[in-house]
């Protein structure tokens, strides 16, 4: 939605002309701000930066206007202001933005965040733990972030940057770290994680140790691993908490203990699995390598197997964007899980054309008569792999081995180019 400022002339005092009260400076008797259901009114009144008792003219009123509508955390903004017998009465009718974010420290250790945050805040009023994506907000929040550590000793510039859930994923956090001093893992501790042998917390933990700490990255590195290692044993809803950064010795060589909560959560075990959407290749085609049956406890590696499985079936057959997404339901009372095997099929692609360069003529010519897809037929997605393998003698001769760059090529007519660069 497009930001409104609308100004609305009330005046009451019919006896005092439009231009001259234009012109004039009154005093300020009372301010308002209504229509926010997010803020509280004297946080948007300490925002405006006007003085009660001061002298104002409409510019100044303006600007304020201006200021508050600047941060991005309103959508609109309209003021009135009322001429009195000893100065003026202003307000200002607002509608709050959408698309607030939560807001996390992210390497910043020196204090809590509560603390952080009520430091914050008392600096610049309109910050309570969120913020909009866009605006000025976040820059004042960076700027006060860095003067509350000045004042504990800790002198270093703040940045912020949006997280996004996962690859590709929507952002979801706005992360503000500090980029002049940068901490750096001594240790982890994983509590809660009752299931996991120590060999198994080292080999997840390690690759952050001696690393710049990030609770971003070390939550979404654990969230990812464990997700997998409790996957597999049908611990399918195990959930990694916010780290929680201790200081160990100075606090400004910044070397940081960090505890990571886990909740392991229960055991679940499948219920059933259906199958949706797949026209081209029949359901019972697509249970035939089953791997997990009803009852067995639902083995997160096994699932994506069949799942790979399926999409190479697709890619056989010419289907070479189709999409299977697992849709879980989970039933807490007996632990079980049943999936919809949600399948989006796409386009069917064709053999285009095929080129080969980089071998003596002669090799060429006998990969080329090898090579069994004519153009126009289906293209086999599966089939270029088994081509190499079984060529790798000719491809590979007199000893040495061949980088081999390859290139498929979809086109807009749903053919596939290929190309081996040898």
């Amino acid at each position: 939605m497009r930001s409104r400022i609308y100004l609305v002339f009330l005046l009451v005092l019919a006896c005092i002309p439009h231009l001259l009260f234009a012109e004039s400076t009154f005093r300020l008797q009372t301010v308002r701000v209504v229509g926010s259901h997010r803020f509280h009114e004297d946080d948007l009144i300490a925002s405006l930066g006007l003085k009660l008792g001061s002298n104002v003219d409409v510019q100044a009123l303006k600007q304020a206007a201006d200021r508050l509508m600047q941060t991005g955390v309103l959508a609109s903004l309209e003021y009135k202001y009322t001429p009195l017998s000893a100065g003026i009465a202003v307000e200002y009718d607002v509608t709050d933005a959408t698309g607030f974010l939560p807001c996390r420290y992210d390497n910043i250790v020196w204090l809590s965040s509560d603390n952080l945050t009520k430091a914050v805040h008392e600096k610049v009023p309109l910050f309570g733990g969120e913020a909009p994506t866009s605006g000025e907000l976040l820059d004042e929040v960076s700027l006060a972030i860095s003067e509350v550590l000045t004042k504990s000793g800790v002198v270093t510039k703040v940045r912020y940057e949006l997280h996004t859930h996962g690859i590709n994923g929507p952002v979801d956090a706005i992360l503000f770290a500090s980029d002049t001093i940068k901490p750096k893992v001594q240790g982890m501790t994983l509590t809660g994680a009752t299931l996991m042998t120590s060999e198994e917390k080292i080999d997840n933990t390690k690759r952050l140790i001696g690393d710049d700490y990030s609770a971003a990255r070390v939550h979404d590195s654990l969230a990812t691993g464990l997700s997998f290692l409790y996957g597999n044993k049908g611990y399918l809803r195990v959930q990694v908490g916010e780290p929680e950064a201790d200081i160990v010795g100075d606090p400004l060589q910044a070397m940081v203990a960090v505890t990571v909560p886990v909740t392991e959560g229960a055991q679940y075990r499948l219920k059933s699995v259906a199958w949706s959407g797949n026209n081209v290749i029949p359901t019972a085609e697509l249970e035939t390598p089953v791997l997990l049956r009803a009852g067995d406890i639902a083995d997160h590696g096994k699932l994506e197997m069949e799942l790979q499985d399926a999409q190479k079936d697709y890619r056989a057959k010419g289907y070479l964007v189709a999409k299977i997404e697992p849709v879980p339901t989970f039933s807490d009372e007996d632990h079980t899980v049943s999936y919809k095997m949600k399948i989006t099929e796409g386009d069917l692609f064709r053999m285009g054309d095929l080129h080969m360069t980089g071998l003596d003529q002669g090799a060429l010519d006998k990969l080329k008569r090898n090579w069994k897809l004519n153009r126009g037929d289906v293209y086999n997605g599966e089939y270029l792999k088994a081509f190499l393998r079984d060529n790798s003698s000719l491809i590979n001769a007199n000893g040495r081995a061949k980088t081999i760059k390859i290139l498929q090529n979809p086109t807009a007519d749903k053919s596939v180019d290929v190309t081996l660069q040898f």
